[in-house]
This record gives structure tokens, C-alpha cells and sequence, in this order.
């Protein structure tokens, strides 16, 4: 039976890593968008070219994968994360697109659903990085518990922020459905970084 992580070729684990931290640094930069609103088309330019960039690494394991005769696990499996991770990256960038609506929210609000955006890339990111090593690697049990404990604080984030939105009588309606709009955005991220890690569990067992 194949064993998690037992054969040599590591390329799809670095490739996998590759494209975990373009979708760090575009959380990055979602980070920065919301500190410096003025700066929206460089962020979103900067977003629009590491879009390209994760779409060549991507290239590169599509590619790799269809000539390969031995993977580290079965292909469908490596294309699941593949694909899981470029859906994160979507989400991104749907709400760094969505940021500008939250204008007329709250700002603490705001601050807090991009710093949980943040730490879900980051969570991934370990997740990816840990991949390589294998099913019995100490880190990966911590990895998806990071991953899981963010998407909790962010349903609480997400439930203060709507519940404060429908308080806020100064707010038009279309404002208030705007905001709504933008929070659910960043919402989506850590919920995509959820699936991720609902992904890589059951691959745990599959492989063990």
C-alpha cells in the first residue's frame, strides 16, 4: 500500500508550496489595501500579477502531473489541493475587490475580518509547507487546529459586524447591503481555508 508522503519526489509538495504563498503574499497585500484605501489600483494591480504568477505554478504541477507515473499520492488527491488552494486565492481577491464597498462600515470591523483573512493565509501557508513531511509530521495536527480555531473567531467577528451594521441607523440601506457584501467576501476567505483543512484531515486518514 502507498504510504503518505513515502516516495522521493518532493516537486508536487514544493509546488504546492509555491502556489500556498502567492496566496500569502495576495493576503498581504489585502492587508495593506485596507491600511491604505488610496491604494487601490496598485494593490489590485499588485493581486492582478501574482494572480499570473500562481497560475504559472500552477501550469507547472498540471503539467507535471499529467506526464508523471509515480505521485506522492493519488492524482486526483494532489489535484484537490491544487484546486483548493487556487479557490482560496479567488476568494482573495474577491475581497480585496470587495474592501471599497466597506467604506461606509466600521472600521474596527473592517480591521479585524482582514487580520483574520491574514492569519488564514498564514495557517494554510504552515499547512501546505507541512504537507511534504508526511503523515506523522507534529506539525499538522496544530496546523489544522490553527485553521479551524480562525474560521470560529471569524464567524464571531463576521455576526458583530452585521449585527453592528443593522444598528447603524445613519447607513442607507444600499450602504448597509454593500458593507454586508464586503464582510461576507472576507468571511468566504477563512471559510475556504477551512475547506482546505477539511481536505488535507481526510487525506490524513486516507493515507495513514
Amino acid at each position: 500500500m502507498r504510504k503518505y508522503g513515502f516516495w522521493k519526489d518532493l516537486t508536487f509538495y514544493f509546488l504546492i508550496e509555491s502556489y500556498a504563498d502567492v496566496v500569502l503574499r495576495a493576503a498581504g497585500e489585502v492587508q495593506a489595501l485596507r491600511e491604505e484605501p488610496t491604494q487601490t489600483n496598485e494593490k489590485l494591480q499588485a493581486l492582478a500579477d501574482l494572480r499570473k504568477e500562481a497560475d504559472e505554478v500552477q501550469g507547472q504541477f498540471l503539467g507535471r502531473l499529467d506526464h508523471a507515473f509515480i505521485t506522492p499520492l493519488d492524482k486526483e488527491d494532489l489535484l484537490e489541493i491544487i484546486q483548493n488552494l487556487d479557490t482560496l486565492l479567488e476568494a482573495i481577491e474577491r475581497a480585496a475587490r470587495g474592501l471599497p464597498l466597506a467604506a461606509e462600515g466600521s472600521p474596527e470591523h473592517l480591521s479585524a475580518l482582514t487580520g483574520k483573512l491574514q492569519e488564514a493565509a498564514q495557517a494554510a501557508f504552515e499547512l501546505a509547507s507541512s504537507l511534504r513531511h508526511g503523515y506523522k509530521h507534529q506539525a499538522l495536527p496544530a496546523s489544522l487546529a490553527v485553521v479551524h480555531r480562525i474560521k470560529e473567531e471569524g464567524d464571531l467577528l463576521h455576526d458583530a459586524a452585521l449585527k453592528d451594521l443593522g444598528a447603524n441607523s445613519r447607513l442607507s440601506p444600499q450602504a448597509t447591503v454593500t458593507c454586508k457584501e464586503a464582510y461576507d467576501r472576507l468571511l468566504a476567505v477563512l471559510e475556504k481555508s477551512a475547506e482546505l483543512a477539511r481536505l488535507v484531515a481526510r487525506l490524513l486518514v486516507k493515507y495513514a
